[in-house]
């Protein structure tokens, strides 16, 4: 979801999805009091959600419409709540519209004529896409502990479960599982390695004992935009309060692809404002980094590398 310096809505659309009915489109504009808005493109997006671009007194913005089925509208509710509070803390992310009534998540038809899904307008932060190098990779560290710092603040009952992360994460024991299972070859010290990783990575207690933030959720490429040598968090709909080291693990992947140096440097730089970062959350990035990229790699190449970006 990025938007160029010309600008154009390029990374917003699929161009092989057919258009989302315009009607529907400027009836949820109208609940915003937003009239005759310009460049206005709107796609489904995903099975069950639809995403609009558009321009209005000059200013861009997206329009998101989810259904509360995949996530619950109070998921929602908190997720905004927590992005407000960000914003109202000085975090780069982006605002909401509200219209003349105050709200900004509108309950609005979808194209099946269902009052299931609710509406929320962002602006849209100008900027160009991520591009990993020693200087962003100081960036998206300080980023990602400014983040993870200053969550804090937010108020303890707004914080939502993560309704992606954890889902994903819960699968990593039985993927390792299906390593030691598939008939590789493997080193006793490493099947030995990844047997530890799945008995970290299954115990409950051992999750509730690392450093628990307020995290992003999806610390991808796609979610960073870079400004005026400022990095900006966009698409914030999994913030929740979970596991630091589940962030570092998704940056380490997507952003840097685990280059040792790059994600030393971030790694570094995440460190300075997050020191209470323990080698147990260390041990359980290595898990994550294990279950993330355990079929891209040769097992004994992965592990090497893990032990040299992680220094453990």
């Amino acid at each position: 979801m990025l938007l160029d310096r010309n600008p154009t809505w390029h990374g917003l659309i699929d161009g092989e999805m057919p258009p989302y009915p315009a009607a529907i489109v400027q009836n949820v504009l109208a609940r915003f009091e937003i009239e005759n808005p310009a460049k206005l493109k709107a796609w489904p997006f995903g099975p069950f959600d639809i995403i609009a671009a558009f321009e209005y007194r000059n200013i861009p913005y997206l329009l998101k419409g989810r259904h509360i089925e995949q996530r619950g509208v109070k998921s929602l509710f908190q997720t905004q709540d927590i992005q407000k509070q960000l914003l109202q803390l000085g975090f780069p992310v982006s605002d909401f519209i509200a219209n003349s009534s105050g709200e900004t998540l509108v309950q609005g038809p979808d194209w099946q004529a269902e009052e299931n899904i609710f509406y929320e307008i962002q602006t849209i932060l100008p900027g160009v896409p991520f591009s990993p190098d020693t200087h962003t990779a100081l960036l998206a560290g300080k980023l990602l502990g400014q983040l993870h710092l200053i969550g804090q603040e937010i108020h303890s009952d707004l914080l939502s479960k993560f309704y992606y992360i954890d889902t994903f994460v819960d699968r990593f024991p039985n993927r390792l599982q299906a390593v030691l299972q598939d008939g590789r070859s493997l080193q006793r010290g490493e099947s030995q390695e990844i047997k530890d990783s799945i008995s970290r990575l299954s115990d409950a207690s051992t999750r509730s004992s690392l450093t628990h933030r307020l995290t992003h959720g999806d610390f991808t490429p796609d979610n960073l935009l870079m400004n005026q040598n400022q990095l900006f968090l966009i698409d914030n709909d999994e913030l929740g309060f979970g596991v630091a080291a589940v962030d570092i693990a998704w940056g380490l992947t997507y952003l840097f692809g685990l280059n040792i140096g790059l994600g030393q440097i971030f790694l570094n730089e995440y460190r300075k404002h997050v020191p209470e970062f323990a080698e147990s959350d260390l041990l359980a990035v290595k898990d994550y980094l294990i279950a993330l990229n355990i079929h891209a790699y040769n097992v004994s190449e992965l592990l090497d590398i893990l032990h040299t970006l992680l220094s453990i």
